[in-house]
């Protein structure tokens, strides 16, 4: 997939690994099914949702139950504010 390399490289015993990152991985492609040995940030773009948190935090907690594995993690990232307004929805 479309990727940069980032940072530096690593040193000590990953010497030479660089740090990749991929902007617009595909839900199904290899960069969220298989588990890199290397520093890799993967993000996925999910679907609109209408813009409410609500609802796209629900995808985003579904699509990390049912397609990510083994060891593979996922981080979702919400804006404070946003945050807040959740609890009342």
């Amino acid at each position: 997939p479309e990727h940069e390399e980032i940072g530096p490289a690593s040193v000590g015993k990953n010497s030479g690994l660089k740090n990749v990152f991929i902007p617009n991985a595909k839900p199904d492609s290899h960069a969220t099914k298989e588990e890199a040995f290397a520093p890799v940030l993967a993000v996925v773009p999910l679907p609109a949702t209408g813009g409410k948190a609500s609802v796209f935090l629900k995808a985003a907690v579904q699509y990390a139950n049912e397609k990510l594995f083994g060891t593979l993690s996922g981080t979702i990232i919400i804006d404070p504010e946003t945050e807040k307004s959740l609890g009342s929805e």
